[in-house]
């Protein structure tokens, strides 16, 4: 686990390094210009120091995560994806169609979309975020933690019966 750690501190301390120098507008810096012209000098005993406080640092984040376990780190994500296109799919508790997941030799895990009933061809894709057979008091709790009130037909329906 150290070296799996320790591989990913350096590669982090190498992208902020590389990062800070080649994009100044994510700097301190307020004159970009200046910056641009004088990039960072790694061999500057300024630069040097600089350098072995976030060396310093770095360690102590790898001895924090020896002490807390790798998952303080890298939190396990089973059953975690980010698709670019199935993202975006709103939800309602009367969804059209469904996210499953299956694993391909050729692709890895792959994002698939079943059809649950008919489309039209520009009604919105819609899938449920959460179990859309509870009551509409539970469906509205179990929503809280996404930052919205559905108002779905099915949630307008049961409102006002």
């Amino acid at each position: 686990m150290r070296k799996k750690v320790s591989i990913f501190l350096c590669f982090v301390s190498k992208w902020l390094k590389l990062h800070l120098e080649c994009c100044p507008e994510f700097s301190d810096e307020e004159d970009s210009e200046s910056q641009a012209e004088n990039p960072v000098d790694f061999q500057d005993a300024e630069t040097q120091q600089e350098i072995g406080l976030e060396k310093t640092k770095l360690e102590e984040l790898l001895n924090l995560v020896e002490e807390l376990g790798e998952d303080s780190l890298f939190p396990p994500l089973d059953g975690t994806s980010f698709y670019e296109l199935t993202c975006k799919i709103n939800h309602s508790c009367d969804p059209n169609v469904i996210v499953t997941y299956a694993t391909s030799n050729e692709v890895g895990l792959q994002a698939q979309l079943l059809v649950l009933k008919p489309i039209q061809a520009d009604e919105e894709l819609v899938q449920s975020y959460i179990d859309q057979s509870q009551s509409l008091p539970a469906r509205r709790a179990a929503l809280i933690d996404y930052g919205f009130i559905c108002t779905c037909r099915k949630c307008q329906i049961d409102a006002s019966a």
